[in-house]
């Protein structure tokens, strides 16, 4: 049986942590001074009760004991709910030659519709516990049940966060793999064709006089076929950043700041601080699509000047930080209301998918600040923990 992990929230003895239940029955031990204790729990079907977590107990005597309700002082505390002290005036001489139970206390934990039973034997200051030790125990016991109740619904709330983080990991994979195939049509198909097309105007060109009217007309459709086949290519490359898995997530960054920078009258100066690190695909994509989200939101809405890309690699985790001295963003702000199609979800999920942190507000001194946090697990190439 496994030992399921609750939180003693509330307790003296507790700071706010989660115990396993091998801590809890080591602390019902040392409440009453016990030598040694055992939680017993319902097997499935509430038949029988074996022993979930123990303390002070042989390895054999915790794995294979097994009580069936009704029988024995375990079963008959399970089945009647009703507690049972003992003191053994020779429990002492007994503990000394060989295992077995002399004073002793055994409390019912009431769970849904069945019960388990809280044990803990011979008391290492004597051969008695006192009286107030089953009163003390008893409250204890109705403290591991409560928090034993919580137990299926924060894993059931647990198996459900997981499986929606699983759910937008494969949606996120599932677009990936379609910008990767809209880009590679793209590069293959129109691209190839636009190439093909300016070849044939070059050929007629050549092939025409130099004052002709009609090959100036080629050379100005020849110019718009460049820049148009230039567009196409920003547009792969937005879709599908060869350049992240050829070059690495720097070069991959420096390219979008540049791409900016050409594209708007817009300073971008990217910073990278501390030692940099292999960080796997998954996060350097992520990583590059916040970046190239928020530099798009810049260009188009925040009227900026200025744009610092902030990239600092920390022990343990990683900030993103994306800085502007444009007009903000606030609720109460036109370019707040401009901005209901942002793509802000889809860059939060991305980033919590991968257990970090994502926010985004005013600046101090005006202009827009967005920050990422990530864990960072060096040379993995997986996406999230199962």
């Amino acid at each position: 049986m496994s030992t399921p992990a609750f939180a003693v929230a509330g307790s003296p003895l507790d700071r706010g942590h989660e115990m396993t239940l091998t801590t809890v029955v080591e602390l019902a031990r040392r409440l009453v001074g016990g030598g040694r204790a055992s939680l017993m729990l319902p097997t499935e079907g509430a038949e029988e009760l074996r022993i979930a977590a123990a303390s002070g107990l042989p390895a054999s005597v915790a794995t294979e004991t097994r009580v069936r309700f009704g029988e024995a002082i375990a079963g008959m505390v399970a089945q009647t709910r009703q507690p049972v002290q003992v003191n053994d005036p020779e429990s002492g001489a007994r503990r000394v030659s060989r295992y077995r139970t002399g004073s002793f206390i055994s409390v019912p934990v009431p769970l849904d519709g069945t019960c388990g039973v809280l044990n803990v034997a011979d008391p290492v200051a004597g051969w008695a516990f006192r009286a107030d030790d089953l009163a003390t125990l008893q409250s204890f016991a109705e403290y591991i049940a409560h928090n034993l109740a919580y137990v299926p619904a924060r894993q059931r709330v647990q198996q459900l966060q997981d499986a929606v983080r699983q759910a937008q990991w494969q949606l996120i994979q599932a677009q990936e793999q379609e910008r990767q195939r809209i880009a590679r049509d793209l590069h293959d198909e129109a691209g190839h064709a636009l190439t093909a097309a300016i070849f044939r105007l070059d050929l007629e060109m050549m092939a025409l006089p130099a004052a002709d009217g009609a090959r100036a007309a080629l050379d100005r459709t020849r110019d718009s076929l460049l820049e148009c086949a230039a567009t196409l290519h920003s547009i792969a490359f937005a879709l599908r950043p060869r350049i992240l898995e050829d070059l690495g997530l720097g070069a991959a960054l420096r390219s979008l700041a540049q791409q900016a920078m050409e594209a708007e009258d817009l300073r971008v100066t990217l910073i990278v601080e501390g030692k940099e690190r292999a960080l796997g695909e998954a996060v350097e994509l992520a990583i590059f699509r916040v970046v190239q989200e928020a530099l798009t939101n810049i260009r188009k809405h925040a009227r900026a000047t200025q744009v610092a890309v902030r990239l600092t690699f920390g022990a343990r985790r990683l900030l993103i930080a994306v800085e502007d001295n444009g007009v903000g963003i606030g609720a109460g702000s036109a370019a707040a209301r401009e901005r209901p199609g942002l793509g802000l979800g889809g860059m939060r999920e991305r980033v919590e998918v991968l257990g970090g942190t994502f926010e985004i507000g005013r600046r101090r001194g005006g202009g827009t600040r967005l920050a990422v946090r990530l864990p960072l697990r060096s040379g993995r190439r997986d996406g999230i923990r199962s």
